[in-house]
């Protein structure tokens, strides 16, 4: 016998958590947290996902692109790696 579990948004709240764990990156690396700008991201995040689900990029590349992005486009510079730690 099994039994599975959805833990996202199931047994964990993963949008809190996500919006929560965006805001201490940005703390902790000199960006700007603002709703519009946590919003951006989401829309820099879903979309290189996406190019991973097309195989148009490996899952390295979307964990540091994304902060890499989102910099970019708020006028900062940042250690992608580090945000992505």
């Amino acid at each position: 016998m099994y039994l599975l579990f959805d833990a996202d948004n199931t047994l964990f709240d993963f949008d809190k958590n996500n919006h929560r764990a965006f805001q201490r990156t940005c703390q902790r690396n000199g960006l700007p947290f603002s709703e519009e700008n946590y919003a951006l991201y989401h829309r820099i995040n879903e979309a290189l996902w996406r190019e991973l689900e097309r195989g148009e990029r490996d899952k390295l590349s979307v964990l540091t692109e994304r902060f890499t992005r989102f910099a970019q486009a708020v006028g900062r510079s940042v250690d992608a790696d580090k945000c992505n730690r």
